[in-house]
């Protein structure tokens, strides 16, 4: 997969958001901060109540205001560079456009069919931002407070007018943010038996989308699934799909195979699933037990029935 590709393949994993039923109102108070990314590269507002979680070059961000959540997801690798003066290529949604300022190759799509989701897709020299805010409308007053600081080498991407905000807002570097205990607490949780079953019939999710949350679930981590060498001499594409049952608890209760694959590919994709932490969605502040569904794709090119002489290769 070229890096171009991959960029607009990532930024679709983890978010996971519903329309929020809070009132929304401006936040005077002391609440938020301005958070700085790698080197200054992106700034913008948010509420300082958050959860933050890393794992070695991956980190994860959520906050959340009145009627609006900011989720994201960062990689500190310099992908950039892979793209060689290129831009993104033009995601196929009509509703997508350009990041500004053009050295800072990126992609924002925006969608209202279910409140107000906007995901944006940034490269930068210092690592690769894949955010995702959504709200309960386009007019909800957080919303257009985080889209008005969003910028990108102090240049503003979003042309919303900045309200006035009375308090002064400390600033944060993003990498010196400290995990909220839930999201510690979530994620050292040890997981109980989970029921494996299969029902390729039903492959809807257990909440409809008219449910309104005070808070979506939060994924912190999901492993990937690894293929097996058998399935890489033999196969070239393939797919799992599961749909995971989310308890009120934080415990994963059942995993259901929608589409199973080859039988190590199968059970390769249920191990990785058993294994994402999470926070359980809420409705009114109190926790809900919910379902989503997952792909598990295995993008697969045969191994060669003979590796060639690598060593003859090397320089003499």
């Amino acid at each position: 997969m070229k890096p171009v590709k991959m960029f607009l393949a990532l930024g679709s994993i983890l978010f996971v958001f519903s329309a929020c039923n809070a009132t929304a109102q401006l936040s005077e108070k002391p609440d938020w901060v301005k958070l700085r990314g790698f080197k200054d590269d992106l700034t913008m507002e948010v509420p300082s109540e958050n959860l933050y979680d890393k794992d070695g070059d991956h980190y994860l961000f959520f906050a959340q205001g009145q009627g609006m959540w900011v989720y994201m997801t960062v990689l500190t690798t310099n992908l950039k560079a892979l793209l060689d003066g290129r831009t993104l290529e033009s995601p196929a949604d009509p509703g997508c456009a350009r990041i500004t300022p053009a050295n800072n190759p990126g992609w924002v799509c925006t969608s209202s069919k279910q409140g107000f989701l906007m995901n944006i897709t940034l490269a930068t020299s210092h690592a690769l931002y894949m955010i995702t805010i959504a709200a309960e409308s386009p007019e909800t007053k957080d919303l257009r407070r985080v889209l008005a600081s969003f910028k990108v080498e102090d240049q503003k991407v979003f042309g919303v007018p900045t309200p006035s905000v009375s308090n002064a807002l400390s600033e944060v570097v993003f990498n010196s943010l400290k995990s909220t205990p839930d999201c510690l607490d979530a994620i050292g949780r040890p997981q109980e038996q989970i029921k494996v079953v299969s029902d390729s019939g039903n492959d809807s999710e257990s909440a409809p989308d008219s449910i309104k949350y005070s808070r979506p679930l939060v994924i912190l981590r999901q492993p990937g699934a690894v293929s097996t060498r058998r399935a890489m001499q033999t196969l070239t594409k393939s797919i799992v799909k599961l749909r995971v049952v989310f308890e009120a608890n934080g415990q994963i209760s059942q995993i259901t195979i929608l589409h199973a694959a080859e039988p190590d590919l199968t059970a390769n994709a249920i191990d990785a699933a058993k294994n994402i932490k999470f926070l359980p969605a809420k409705i009114d502040n109190n926790p809900v037990t919910v379902s989503r569904i997952f792909n598990y794709r295995f993008n697969i090119r045969p191994w060669p029935a003979r590796w060639p002489n690598w060593q003859s290769q090397l320089p003499k």
